[in-house]
């Protein structure tokens, strides 16, 4: 499932519409943007002025017995700070369940999202490209 929505979005995009936290809504959540608000917050943090944090997103897809929600985050990739996205990479995945009764945490998503961060700035320090920094357009 994650595969045929990162193959839609990169042919067809999104729409705004399926960008939604409410579960009411038809399309309840394909994606979400930006994602890691409290990534800045963990004490192991591996990003500075000198490599900044990056902007991530998330793609959603749900298990088949809709007990479990899956991610990939991805960050893009960009040839100079100010330069439009060239590419969107893959740098994460993360497995949620949709049961409040388990062991998940918050802070177990926090530290996937921040995995993710980390995975693919260095795949753009690896082809000395750029990636859009948080906060940033």
């Amino acid at each position: 499932m994650l595969e045929a929505k990162a193959r839609r979005a990169f042919t067809h995009g999104f729409p705004a519409t399926t960008n939604n936290e409410n579960p009411d809504r038809k399309g309840y959540p394909t994606h979400r943007c930006p994602v890691g608000e409290r990534v800045e917050q963990l004490p192991d943090l591996k990003f500075d002025a000198e490599r900044p944090m990056p902007w991530a997103g998330e793609l959603y897809a749900m298990s088949e017995d809709e007990r479990t929600m899956y991610r990939l985050y991805f960050i893009e990739q960009r040839p100079g700070w100010d330069k439009p996205t060239d590419l969107i990479i893959g740098s994460g995945i993360g497995v949620k369940p949709v049961s409040e009764s388990s062991d998940w945490a918050s802070a177990d998503q926090t530290k996937d999202i921040h995995d993710a961060m980390d995975s693919g700035v260095t795949r753009c320090e690896n082809v000395r490209a750029r990636w859009r920094r948080w906060n940033s357009a």
